[in-house]
């Protein structure tokens, strides 16, 4: 019940989000609000097959595939917006921080593969670095260059970036804690996910 809660709760902030970013897309025409629409669209359509299985049968999709199609694509559209934004400041000078996100994925990605399929934690996890390191260079980079919107909604994505590292890793231990924080987890990759769209909203044309 709890986690239907939760997935309800997701499932109506990305409905929000999905609202705001196609509005602007439509009013915009812009490639930046097309991967912002894509990013929430194919989150919003993952998780509602997600929940709806558990609804209906009580427990997680045997057929995980399906889900994970859909926020692996999500997860690619957020890479390309950010990656976008970093070519829209380009020439900047280069922050060796970045890689620290790159750096932080390897022992993530030993432990999430004892608790996973390898391939898709190899896609996930090499995905998950490249934001990882466009966000911290954008956090850092921008304001040389004068960019506080930017430099805000990079800081909004590498919010959600760690709250969804987060629910993965807290989701690899079976233990009543581990269970409160991987909920505790999810309710904050919620609040980032509007966190993130308010910020798209603010800092893109």
């Amino acid at each position: 019940m709890i986690d239907a809660l939760d997935n309800a709760f997701q499932l109506v902030i990305l409905a929000i989000c999905v609202v705001l970013s196609a509005t602007r897309l439509f009013q915009t025409r812009s490639d930046e609000w097309l991967m912002s629409s894509g990013f929430y669209g194919c989150s919003l359509l993952a998780l509602t097959y997600w929940t709806a299985y558990l609804l209906v049968f009580g427990g997680t999709p045997h057929y995980f595939y399906v889900s994970e199609t859909g926020w692996v694509a999500s997860r690619v559209f957020l890479l390309m917006l950010v990656a976008a934004l970093d070519e829209r400041r380009r020439p900047c000078a280069p922050v060796p921080m970045a890689w620290a996100a790159v750096a932080v994925m390897a022992p993530l990605f030993a432990l999430y593969v004892t608790h996973g399929d390898v391939l898709l934690n190899v896609v996930d996890c090499s995905i998950m670095a490249a934001i990882g390191f466009y966000t911290v260079r954008g956090m850092a980079a921008a304001p040389l260059e004068g960019s506080e919107g930017d430099r805000r909604l990079h800081a909004a994505a590498f919010v959600w970036w760690l709250a969804q590292l987060a629910v993965w890793t807290t989701s690899c231990f079976q233990t009543p804690e581990a269970y409160a924080s991987y909920i505790a987890s999810d309710l904050a990759l919620s609040v980032t996910y509007l966190l993130l769209a308010l910020e798209m909203r603010r800092a893109l044309p």
